[in-house]
């Protein structure tokens, strides 16, 4: 199985930590860089339908993630192959997926509250589940959302087969996890203290109403309250990741050079940087 890691540049240090974790266990991984492919990038500052609304298709952090539905195509693979967001982390060995691949014209994944999640599949890449071109035609011309295309509905639900939530572990950490996904960008470790640097996607109206509760004391959505990254409430998640980066720097998966390089880029916050073994 090999494990393909979409990625674009604000988000390519930990996809090069999360390359070094999966190829700890003996399996070959590839980042994807959407800076590679322009049949996406073109589309920067087009519009598409998001939960029913028009929004601008923006170069920011998560600009990568249209890359999850040509890496099939590009793959050369015969056999099954993983895609990944560049957040996630091999903590155990994930070829134990493998067991639960029974059927090639079948896709694998964890769901939650029902809905396929895209950011971890299992599939093979020769059965051909759908056409790139006619998914771009369509988002960018506004014959399909965004959130039907990311929790595959134009698919066949009989075709999506659902995996332990085991591996995308979503930002918790424990003796089960064997892929662990910091989902919530707000807390990624990496960039606690930056600014954000993505678009958060709720209406102005939901935005106020929050910031209002915040300021009178109340309970309050905090990832669209606030513009800046604030410190993972899990601990043990954050040690995790400070030591994976650290053990990048000893593989020399990545250089001091690179580290220092995206400090000066803000694509890592100087209050991880000190956590590390520089």
């Amino acid at each position: 199985m090999k494990i393909y890691i979409q990625s674009n540049r604000y988000q390519q240090i930990a996809a090069k930590v999360s390359s070094e974790t999966f190829n700890s266990f003996g399996l070959s991984s590839k980042i994807v860089c959407l800076e590679d492919f322009k049949e996406i990038t073109k589309f920067f500052g087009s519009t598409y339908l998001r939960k029913g609304k028009k929004t601008i298709f923006k170069d920011d952090l998560q600009s990568f993630t249209l890359l999850r539905f040509l890496i099939p195509e590009i793959s050369e693979s015969k056999s099954p192959i993983m895609i990944v967001d560049p957040d996630i982390f091999a903590i155990k060995d994930p070829a134990s997926i493998l067991k639960f691949f029974k059927n090639d014209n079948q896709i694998y994944c964890t769901f939650i509250n029902y809905k396929p999640r895209t950011e971890m599949m299992v599939l093979n890449p020769k059965t051909k589940f759908w056409e790139f071109d006619k998914i771009i035609h369509n988002l960018f011309n506004l014959k399909i959302d965004y959130d039907d295309l990311f929790n595959l509905r134009f698919l066949n639900n009989e075709i999506i087969c659902k995996l332990d939530n085991r591996y995308n572990s979503l930002d918790e950490i424990n003796d089960q996890t064997v892929l662990l996904h910091t989902t919530n960008r707000k807390t990624q470790p990496w960039k606690e203290g930056l600014k954000i640097d993505y678009e958060i996607h709720s209406s102005k109206l939901n935005i106020i109403y929050n910031n209002f509760k915040k300021i009178f004391g109340l309970e309050f959505n905090r990832n669209i309250v606030g513009n800046r990254y604030e410190k993972h409430p899990d601990l043990e998640v954050t040690k995790c990741v400070v030591n994976l980066f650290n053990k990048a720097l000893i593989t020399k998966s990545i250089s001091k050079e690179e580290v220092i390089d995206s400090l000066e880029k803000k694509y890592i916050s100087q209050n991880f940087f000190k956590k590390l073994n520089i």
